[in-house]
């Protein structure tokens, strides 16, 4: 019998935050991550899971406390990007038992 597949949504962060420690789902209030959190919040039940893709730290729980940060991939070196992709591919292997296929 096969496993029963599950929905997980990822958004990026944004460059606009609060300016205080808040959760995660609080902090960023880019205009488009707004909108992609109110997508997650409309599918409803048709989501099993979301989470935020930070530049800083990742993958992020919604609901994970963070402070305000200044980081963005777009100004990171080309070895640190190569290192924050591995980093989210162990965190959604670990999360979702996932195992990607080589490239």
């Amino acid at each position: 019998m096969a496993e029963s597949q599950k929905t997980a949504v990822l958004i990026g962060c944004s460059g606009k935050k609060l300016s205080e420690r808040s959760a995660s789902r609080d902090l960023y209030i880019g205009d488009l991550f707004l909108l992609s959190r109110q997508f997650v919040h409309a599918c409803g039940s048709g989501i099993d899971d979301w989470r935020i893709l930070s530049a800083k730290f990742g993958l992020l729980n919604p609901c994970q406390e963070i402070e305000p940060y200044d980081c963005t991939l777009s100004k990171m070196p080309k070895p640190e990007r190569e290192l924050w992709n591995v980093r989210v591919l162990r965190q959604l292997a670990e999360l979702y038992a996932y195992s990607p296929c080589p490239v």
